[in-house]
């Protein structure tokens, strides 16, 4: 698998592009940080499952409510060492998982 392939299609790139800047606005992590951390939570779904992550798209609704929470959780476990307050790191998940629906659900 390509690295990084999944976003570098335009419209798929400015919704995870959102999502990274609003999770930076919040945490007031480095950018970069938080891009790289994201982007490494999407390989790692593609490595673990043996799929590529465009799989979603098609994937039964339920399956793939599944799994964009595991994303958002497993970014949230990325990011919390780096942040003090509990009220950041729970709007981690959600920010996360509304821009993923986002992207996987209202492409």
């Amino acid at each position: 698998m390509v690295k990084n392939k999944f976003i570098s299609v335009a419209p798929r790139t400015e919704k995870f592009n959102n999502m990274v800047d609003r999770i930076t606005e919040i945490t007031g992590l480095d950018h970069k940080y938080v891009r790289k951390s994201s982007e490494e939570v999407l390989e790692k779904w593609e490595e673990k499952n043996n799929r590529e992550i465009s799989t979603l798209f098609t994937s039964h609704g339920s399956f793939r409510q599944d799994e964009i929470h595991k994303m958002a959780k497993t970014l949230q476990r990325y990011l919390e060492p780096k942040i003090d307050s509990g009220v950041v790191i729970n709007k981690i998940e959600t920010i996360a998982e509304f821009w993923l629906n986002d992207l996987f659900i209202n492409f």
